[in-house]
């Protein structure tokens, strides 16, 4: 189900790095859905891609600026695991 735009994120800080704790979405369905950080690993690589589109797109500017720069940050590593995840996939059938 794709992803409309975010409504809110928590964040805590520890040993001065910022960690998300729980994004809060809407989704197609227009309700608002709490994914909590357990659950990031297994969203889908297409969850990924909407969440970077609305970044890159500029629709998130109602967020403050620490938590966009956050959010951004956790999009770019999980889509880099998932593309390295897919490379080694591809190398072990190839």
């Amino acid at each position: 189900m794709r992803i409309l735009s975010v409504v809110g994120i928590k964040a805590y800080s520890r040993y001065g790095y910022d960690y998300l704790s729980e994004n809060v979405l809407r989704r197609a369905d227009l309700q608002e859905h709490t994914i909590a950080e357990k659950d990031f690993k297994n969203l889908h690589p297409c969850d990924f891609e909407d969440l970077n589109l609305l970044l890159l797109q500029g629709h998130l500017d109602h967020l403050p600026g620490s938590d966009k720069l956050m959010l951004s940050t956790a999009v770019k590593l999980w889509t880099r695991n998932l593309v390295i995840r897919q490379w080694v996939k591809d190398f072990q059938l190839g």
